[in-house]
């Protein structure tokens, strides 16, 4: 029983209706009007602007442009911290030496990579908004309620998935392998992943509940 229900919430995780790649997430930001006009509404929830189906085309080239542009920038970045950390005294032997300071450097070289992408994702994500900051809005922003729901709807599954996963092992590597009860520092790490794991639990089953009630599990 155990087994099918996380079986169930994954399968929910990863079918909800905006679980795609970047650049899909980038289009859903569009809304077909049935004509000739497109509707933009920045990260799906923003007030809506009328764009025309030319300019919809440019903004989602300049967007694929930026993303390829923006993997030679972040991957030398990360190349060069892993680097420091793994490979250079006195890190090099860090996971001899602090087992629990060896933890938080993976866990911060993992958050480092996410974060990196979450920059970069939503200044590619605000670009179209920039460039229509002098139209008048045809329509308001969508309500604390909808916003709450598409947010959520938008978040990748794959993104929870692996917080929650690594923050688990990461926690069980903690915890067998020399526990520091009395160390703030091992404290807090632990803390942290616990954390983790609870709102990746949280949000899995949140965004299940989602595709349950929208037909898509």
């Amino acid at each position: 029983m155990a087994r099918q229900s996380i079986a169930i919430i994954l399968r929910g995780m990863y079918t909800a209706r905006h679980d795609n790649s970047p650049h899909e997430l980038f289009l859903d930001q569009f809304e077909d009007t049935g004509g000739t006009d497109w509707l933009y509404r920045y990260n799906a929830v923003g007030a809506a602007y009328r764009v025309t189906a030319d300019e919809k085309d440019a903004f989602v080239a300049a967007y694929d442009r930026w993303q390829k542009r923006s993997i030679w920038i972040i991957l030398p970045i990360y190349i060069g911290v892993c680097i420091f950390f793994f490979a250079l005294p006195p890190f090099r032997d860090l996971h001899k030496t602090n087992p629990s300071l060896n933890a938080l450097r993976t866990m911060g070289l993992y958050l480092l990579v996410i974060g990196m992408n979450i920059v970069n994702g939503r200044l590619a994500m605000r670009a179209p908004i920039h460039a229509l900051t002098a139209r008048t809005p045809v329509a308001p922003a969508l309500s604390n309620t909808e916003r709450r729901r598409v947010l959520l709807d938008r978040l990748p599954g794959s993104v929870v998935f692996g917080m929650g996963l690594l923050a688990a092992f990461v926690l069980l590597f903690l915890v067998l392998a020399d526990p520091q009860w009395s160390d703030p520092l091992w404290l807090c790490l632990a803390g942290a992943c616990v954390a983790a794991c609870v709102w990746a639990a949280v949000q899995g089953t949140r965004k299940w509940a989602i595709a349950r009630t929208s037909g898509t599990l």
